[in-house]
């Protein structure tokens, strides 16, 4: 098992942001993505009214 650890670590080194202040709010709290969102989940929900899909 040390040794998977070891290996994903040489892996993962430098492309893993560990304790990103804010994070969630700065990628996924924006007016676009609020936006995009809010386009999605509307979508999602009068597709998933249809007969064909149920």
């Amino acid at each position: 098992m040390e040794d998977l650890k070891q290996a994903l670590s040489g892996e993962l080194d430098g492309l893993v942001l560990v304790n990103v202040i804010d994070f969630w709010d700065k990628y996924f709290e924006s007016k676009r993505m609020k936006a995009q969102r809010d386009g999605l989940t509307k979508k999602f929900a009068e597709l998933s009214a249809e007969p064909r899909f149920k």
